[in-house]
């Protein structure tokens, strides 16, 4: 998971799965976790990646995308020194003892009908219908957990560069991929590692 970054002042602001999580404002910019890496700061991870909600239900949601109407969607509100103030992050929230897992929505086949559990609607296919996660959680058993998104690929080498094969490594897009071309999750499973 990547982050946003002032790249005026050089400052991590805060973690973000994706480019639209972060402010269109002034100079800050998506980086991917492996960009923050390359600047020596730790790649964030779900517990720490604080996300919005969905106000007409109170539904924690990546962005708005998640929610039924896009337009209820409420960013994380954050501090000047970049904390949030919210509670929801990429897994879920603990609300009076009990946990409740952050919905995301999927792309449903136009024929079979089986969705599949993803970050944004640019991870569909053409045959493939976006659905927020109020959707995704009444035709799928548990709907679409942190756990079950799929996620893209880098593609790793094989061991004729002289040492062990690299089978690659998950990806969100193809800034996380230094040396590969990203494989969309749809093509994941098709795609020989």
């Amino acid at each position: 998971i990547g982050g946003c970054f002032d790249t005026t002042t050089d400052e991590f602001v805060h973690c973000a799965a994706v480019e639209k999580e972060c402010e269109e404002i002034g100079n800050v910019r998506f980086r991917s976790a492996k960009q923050l890496k390359f600047i020596e700061l730790d790649p964030c991870t779900p517990e720490q990646l604080v996300v919005g909600t969905c106000g007409d239900t109170g539904a924690c949601a990546l962005t708005e995308d998640a929610c039924d109407d896009p337009s209820q969607f409420v960013a994380p509100m954050r501090e000047d020194d970049g904390i949030t103030s919210g509670e929801c992050k990429a897994r879920g929230i603990i609300i009076e003892n009990v946990f409740r897992p952050t919905q995301y929505g999927g792309c449903k086949d136009g024929v079979t009908g089986n969705v599949a559990c993803m970050l944004t609607p640019d991870d569909c296919t053409k045959y493939e219908a976006w659905i927020p996660a109020s959707a995704a959680e009444k035709l799928q058993a548990g709907g679409c957990r942190c756990n079950d998104v799929r996620v893209g690929l880098c593609p790793g080498f094989g061991s004729s560069h002289g040492g062990a094969s690299d089978s690659g490594r998950c990806a969100i897009s193809q800034d996380d991929c230094e040396f590969s071309t990203f494989v969309p999750p749809a093509d994941v499973l098709s795609h020989p590692a």
